[in-house]
């Protein structure tokens, strides 16, 4: 492995552990507190859409108390579409994907959005517990690592008008992806891609109802005439919850064969349609599910 790949394995895993420390805080408080301690540098500088934080202290204070001392954690996922090694100092650029319930109203919330961190070596605090991990700190050099692996390549995400589906599109946009978005909600679709678009990346959006067979046929023909290439087919729509999990008997042949279509035969057609884009392309097929499907 070259110093930079070794550098930017290093900052990774320390934003691994801030996350898993994040985590923490609501369980054991002291000993999150403890932790961020070894990964905060005293001249800390952050905005996390609640106001400026000054020093380690206050963003301690603001992850164990804020966050922890009113929500419990729901989700947590962090997606890095960069980490950029320039000379002394790094920048790790990261997509993040938040749910929250509230403790007083049980509420929950979602949180949505990009930021960056700034790494130097010559600085205590996170830097230098980064490199702490490798027992001889590599140098830093003006290299690009896990920029843009992506790019040239198109990805389809079913259910992109928000929630997973919506922060899988995020991600793989920030890796340099063109991404085909698709749901039956065309407002939360335009609003997938207004967020891509502010990031620099580029979407199409389409109007697909997983239930209908003449939709799906319809939309993946679109597709064939305009991609001669599919790398990633993500099948992320899905029903889940409502009447289907609220109990088994009454709900009658129709709402089933709804559900199944959508959750099931959907997925199965849509691929079978896209084949010869996936098959040119040697691509990749994420079928999802869940246990509250």
């Amino acid at each position: 492995m070259s110093e930079g790949a070794e550098q930017a394995l290093a900052i990774a895993n320390l934003k691994a552990r801030y996350c898993a420390t994040a985590d923490l805080a609501a369980s054991d408080p002291d000993q999150a507190r403890t932790t961020l301690a070894t990964i905060f540098a005293p001249d800390f500088v952050g905005d996390y859409g609640m106001g400026r934080l000054i020093g380690a202290q206050a963003i301690t204070d603001f992850l164990c108390t804020a966050i922890a001392g009113n929500s419990a954690w729901l989700l947590h996922m962090l997606h890095s579409p960069r980490i950029l090694i320039d000379g002394d100092r790094a920048t790790g650029d990261w997509t993040v994907l938040v749910k929250l319930k509230r403790c007083s109203s049980g509420a929950i919330d979602t949180v949505m959005g990009r930021y960056s961190d700034v790494f130097s070596p010559h600085t205590p605090g996170m830097a230098d517990r980064a490199s702490d991990l490798h027992p001889h700190r590599p140098s830093m050099k003006d290299k690009r690592i896990m920029a843009h692996r992506f790019s040239g390549k198109t990805v389809l995400v079913t259910g992109s008008a928000g929630g997973l589906g919506r922060a899988h599109a995020l991600a793989f946009a920030g890796d340099g992806a063109h991404l085909i978005l698709a749901d039956i909600n065309e407002a939360g679709l335009a609003e997938s891609q207004a967020l891509i678009e502010a990031g620099g990346g580029t979407a199409s959006i389409h109007r697909v109802d997983m239930g209908q067979e003449s939709d799906i046929q319809a939309f993946a023909a679109t597709i064939l005439l305009a991609h001669e290439r599919l790398d990633v087919l993500i099948n992320n729509a899905g029903l889940h919850a409502g009447e289907i999990a609220r109990g088994f008997f009454g709900l009658g042949m129709a709402k089933w064969q709804h559900f199944f279509a959508v959750n099931t035969f959907g997925p199965l057609l849509l691929a079978e349609a896209l084949r010869p884009a996936l098959a040119r392309a040697k691509g990749v097929i994420i079928n999802k599910c869940s246990m509250a499907s």
